[in-house]
């Protein structure tokens, strides 16, 4: 079975036999493997991205496969308070980035298409903006031009602002949601698109994910000292095998040291905060301040949102005072 012409078919949902779930398991792994690991391998899906339609009937019958079964078992993912979320309209949903593991955005992806019969077309890093695979599933390369285009084509966007910097975050800053990449004041392209669109925001509370991933420290600058004594010593950056993988380290965020290398078990909750008007608050004089004003709106009511999650659930509660000191020193 070939995973992308399974894909392009117009082929109706239907109640998937054993082997023929064991058959699409098969061809979405070895879909995934080809663009990861052949270099030489051509995109076959030329749109930015594909209807809403599509991709939900495609989603009623990939939702089938043992792969997905599995993901949804592992993390039982749950979305909470789905009537902020419009039925048909655009919006752009905002989201801590909690993992690299997919897990914090398992029960928004799993809860909109069952809950609200609509599929959420996620921001892709753009690296991998042009994967068929993801673009099955609602990828889109991460471009604001992007968002704007699919917010005023009414589509449900996703975005984690915090980026790579959030989903590698070292395990004492669990749950903040911090001024990095598009939460940084100086960027918020987030904003900017939701406004350009005159879409919502919606912001989306991830309680759960981020004890999938236990990460100790963020490496980078202790790697970079070290290579760049190699550097000075041995002249290491120029010799030809050697040469990526120092620009790799220059071009890479974050060099995490992580507890694990496959995700812990836990159990993942979504909840959906009330929509944030971006035009109310930035005006009809759009500035970066203002812009950062808005910013920092969204940036607090996901905290509370995240805060009133982590209370609801009897695993994390006490975390919760702790979460609460360090949040109101950072902030």
């Amino acid at each position: 079975m070939d995973y992308i012409q399974r894909f392009l078919s117009d082929e109706e949902p239907k109640k998937l036999s054993a082997l023929e779930n064991i058959a699409l398991s098969l061809s979405a792994i070895k879909q995934v493997d080809m663009e990861l690991l052949n270099s030489n391998y051509e995109h076959r899906l030329k749109e930015l991205y594909y209807p809403e339609e599509k991709i939900v009937k495609w989603l009623d019958t990939f939702n089938q496969s043992f792969l997905w079964q599995f993901f949804e078992k592992y993390f039982k993912p749950r979305l909470y308070n789905a009537e902020n979320i419009p039925d048909k309209t655009g919006a752009m949903l905002v989201a801590n980035h909690s993992t690299i593991f997919l897990a914090d955005m398992a029960p928004i992806y799993f809860g909109v298409h069952e809950q609200k019969r609509r599929c959420v077309y996620g921001m892709a890093y753009r690296m991998f903006g042009n994967s068929d695979f993801l673009k099955t599933i609602g990828g889109v390369k991460g471009k604001m031009e992007n968002a704007v285009r699919l917010l005023n084509d009414d589509k449900l966007v996703i975005v984690c602002p915090g980026g790579i910097l959030d989903a590698c975050k070292p395990f004492y800053d669990r749950y903040l949601v911090r001024h990095v990449e598009g939460f940084a004041p100086e960027h918020c392209g987030y904003i900017k698109a939701a406004y350009q669109a005159n879409k919502p925001i919606i912001p989306v509370g991830v309680v759960g994910a981020e004890e999938t991933l236990f990460t100790l420290a963020d490496m980078k600058p202790l790697v970079k000292k070290i290579m760049g004594w190699l550097d000075r010593k041995y002249s290491l950056s120029k010799k030809p095998k050697l040469k990526e993988l120092y620009q790799l380290v220059d071009f890479a965020k974050v060099v995490p040291l992580p507890l694990n290398l496959l995700p812990f078990k836990s159990n993942v909750d979504a909840y959906a905060g009330k929509p944030i008007d971006v035009r109310a608050i930035v005006g009809n004089n759009p500035s970066q301040k203002k812009f950062a004003d808005a910013n920092s709106v969204v940036m607090m009511a996901l905290q509370g949102i995240i805060d009133k999650g982590l209370g609801k659930r009897r695993d994390m509660a006490h975390l919760s005072g702790i979460f609460k000191g360090i949040r109101e020193t950072a902030f």
